[in-house]
């Protein structure tokens, strides 16, 4: 998964655990809560969440979250706003900025790397490669993917990189072939229909 995806997920667990937060508070006073009940109850909600390390990244929106609270407008509303958006934009990612993030994950976990070459290249050890012709071919226009892509590894360990590509959310892995002149491994990565 990327940093991407993974910030639009923790920006919907805030907004939904903010969300639950209210309704529960609500439910405990058992009477109609204002507007300015439900923001302040969102606000001291979130106020703290500012300052958490595992929040970092959401440290802006979060700010700009209490900001709407202490305004005029209705927080509640804004934050069904927010998890709308966040889904939009977690769903309508391309499969090639997927494959992209995949590629970015691999060489973050096996401190390869990466390249896209010609055919007529030479292969260094611990490098994963990508030929530049199978990135036309394999996806269309509109960034899907439409075929299996190869992915040419020189490397001992690409057991290692075909099993965590296999864990990786949206494709599969299988080997395909190895070249003992050469040593380079050929595993053939497809996107998971769900």
């Amino acid at each position: 998964m990327n940093l991407n995806t993974n910030y639009y997920k923790n920006l919907i667990h805030v907004c939904d655990t903010a969300l639950l937060h209210l309704y529960i508070h609500i439910d405990i006073n058992g009477k109609f809560a204002t507007k300015d009940f439900r923001n302040q109850t969102l606000v001291k909600f979130l106020k703290p969440k500012v300052k958490l390390a595992q929040y970092k990244a959401l440290k802006p929106d979060l700010k700009a979250m209490i900001l709407i609270g202490r305004s005029d407008s209705l927080l509640e509303k804004k934050l069904f706003e927010v998890k709308q958006y966040a889904n939009k934009a977690i769903h309508c990612q391309s499969d090639i900025k997927k494959f992209f993030a995949l590629i970015i994950f691999l060489k973050n976990k096996f401190k390869f790397d990466a390249k896209t070459l010609d055919s007529d290249t030479s292969y260094a050890a611990n490098t994963f490669y990508l030929l530049s012709e199978q990135v036309d071919i394999c996806f269309d226009q509109s960034g899907l993917q439409c075929k299996s892509i190869n992915l040419y590894i020189k490397t001992q360990s690409y057991k290692q990189a075909l099993f965590a590509i296999n864990d990786y959310q949206g494709f599969t892995c299988e080997f395909e072939s190895y070249d003992t002149e050469t040593g380079i491994t050929v595993l053939s990565i497809d996107k998971c229909f769900s």
